[in-house]
């Protein structure tokens, strides 16, 4: 509870202050009720007109305090949620892609929605624990007000009680820890559902690993910690539930007849507040059900963003394409990485590459030789461990990466395609309906305002959609990674032999990395790799003639 409310203090210390006030207002009103309601019942008379003032003036505070309260820890949780998403996402975009890829979109996922989300549900309950405890505290004193001796007995069922809580806090506490740490392997293997349903369906076996071992493992581990929690919960509860009710037991049967002071008016009223405390106390021992797994949630969310932090070096915001730029070299550029089904790291490089615009650039080799690794390097995604990447004989460094990036337009063989077409405004809705007739994808997609009016679409067909947006933006640069792979003869043919000429015309550079052998010929110049090195780099007999 500390700790979420040290969270929410960061936001608004004042909005905080006066929420928990307005709560414990309303615990004091709910108090004095119980307060009037037992004097009316020991006195048994009829009431006077301030009585009846009195206790109407608090029934009509009562919703007021509780309406106060709710909506100033309404207003504020959800602005404080509201900036936790904001910066989380944008630690996440500004953390480097090679962070991203270590980190994995399993855990970034569960911190984005299940962390999230069991925040906000712990957060919504912090007035009625404010309330709650009010209540418990004024409770106590009334009780103490009554009878001393009664208040002391409450009191020692009351603390063996928190310190009966707290142990079971902390047992609570590493097995929902453990139970959060299963749930990023969960949501891994719901995206596998997601993702790969197809290839679910077409594998039985496959399918039958899936539900028969890899899920209901990680499920009944999930299940396991929670029911430790679960278990360690219902029992302390009932435990003390036991020493409360023998506490009121001996209050009513055995306190009258052997304690000086207690009459039967001392035990109503005791009895009366001591049940209408058990439900304020059941409550907060209930909320730990909530508040445990928020604490959680916000050591996990506040792990991730200091190791994305960490990672993360300042990058400056400002400029943007050049399309006056004369070059791009990579000079004795290294980047370590595991290539796969092996455990040894290898070092890529150095390599030594320069760009010129209007040229078309091949990249070949085999697979795992580098050449994706290779696309990042060049499009500033990945920092060389050593060396250099020039852009116009500047380093690209912090000041300028950013801008840097902004000169490439890139489709990857993992792309993300998104709804929102985004070029020149005026232009976008006229030349997304040419490319679209181009690309034969007129009948089925149609774009308003610069907005895609589906993405439902095959994989070769989003492929050509990424494509046509990667046109739109009109950047210097044109990186595309195995773009023909899963294309339709035609439409290499029209990739290869139009658009990349046109690319060409239009004075862009165009880096290509490719399979397609049959299509060389179109490239002005070829680099291979061969794990990591570059075995050869040379003008093709196109870029010969034309000179």
């Amino acid at each position: 509870m500390r700790k979420l409310l040290a969270f929410l203090f960061r936001y608004s210390p004042s909005l905080v202050i006066m929420a928990v006030l307005a709560s414990a207002f309303n615990g004091v009103i709910s108090t004095g009720l119980l307060g009037l309601v037992n004097r009316g019942l020991r006195e048994a008379a009829e009431p006077s007109g301030a009585f009846l003032g009195g206790f109407l003036a608090l029934c009509a505070l009562l919703p007021l305090s509780r309406v106060a309260s709710q909506i100033l820890l309404a207003y504020l949780t959800q602005k404080a949620l509201y900036d936790l998403r904001i910066r989380l996402s944008q630690n996440i975009l500004a953390a480097p892609m090679l962070k991203l890829e270590e980190i994995g979109p399993n855990r970034l996922l569960a911190a984005l929605t299940g962390d999230v989300r069991s925040m906000s549900t712990a957060l919504s309950n912090i007035p009625f624990f404010c309330m709650n405890l009010t209540i418990i505290a004024c409770c106590l004193g009334y009780v103490f007000y009554l009878h001393v001796w009664i208040g002391v007995a409450l009191v020692t069922v009351l603390t063996i009680s928190v310190a009966l809580l707290k142990l079971g806090a902390a047992k609570m506490g590493r097995a929902f820890g453990a139970a959060r740490e299963i749930q990023d392997v969960m949501y891994k293997h719901f995206r596998s559902i997601t993702d790969g349903a197809k290839e679910y369906k077409l594998h039985r076996e496959r399918r039958n690993l899936f539900l028969d071992s890899q899920m209901p493992d990680a499920a009944n581990q999930f299940k396991g910690h929670n029911m430790t929690a679960s278990g360690w919960f219902a029992g302390l509860g009932s435990v003390i539930q036991v020493a409360f009710f023998v506490l009121l037991g001996l209050l009513v049967f055995v306190a009258p007849n052997n304690f000086q002071g207690i009459d039967s008016h001392t035990v109503v009223s005791s009895v009366t507040a001591m049940l209408f405390l058990w439900g304020p106390f059941d409550r907060l021992s209930t909320s730990l059900r909530t508040l445990i797994p928020a604490v959680v949630a916000l050591r996990k969310i506040q792990t991730l963003g200091i190791s994305l932090k960490k990672a993360t070096t300042a990058e400056t915001e400002k400029g943007g394409a050049n399309p006056e730029w004369r070059s791009l070299e990579l000079r004795g550029v290294t980047h370590a990485y595991h290539r796969e089904k092996e455990d040894q790291s290898f070092t890529m490089g150095p390599l030594d590459l320069r760009f010129q615009p209007g040229d078309i650039t091949f990249i070949i080799g085999g697979n795992g030789s580098g050449k994706t690794t290779l696309a990042k390097l060049i499009t500033g995604l990945y920092t060389p461990e050593s060396g250099q990447l020039l852009f116009d004989g500047e380093p690209v460094d912090n000041a300028n990466r950013d801008a840097f990036r902004q000169q490439f337009a890139a489709v990857f063989s993992d792309f993300y395609l998104f709804d929102e077409v985004i070029g020149v405004a005026d232009k976008v809705d006229d030349h997304a309906a040419e490319y679209l007739a181009k690309l034969h994808l007129d009948h089925k997609v149609k774009v308003e305002n610069g907005t895609l009016s589906t993405t439902q679409l095959s994989q070769g067909q989003r492929k050509r959609l990424a494509l046509m947006t990667a046109y739109l933006e009109d950047r210097p640069i044109y990186l595309f990674d195995e773009w023909a792979a899963d294309q339709d003869p035609s439409f290499k043919e029209i990739f290869y032999q139009s658009l990349l000429p046109e690319l060409k015309a239009r004075g862009k550079t165009v880096i290509v990395i490719s399979h397609d052998d049959h299509y060389f010929h179109m490239a002005d110049r070829m680099v291979k790799l061969d794990y990591g090195q570059i075995e050869y780099d040379r003008q093709t007999a196109r870029s010969e003639s034309k000179n």
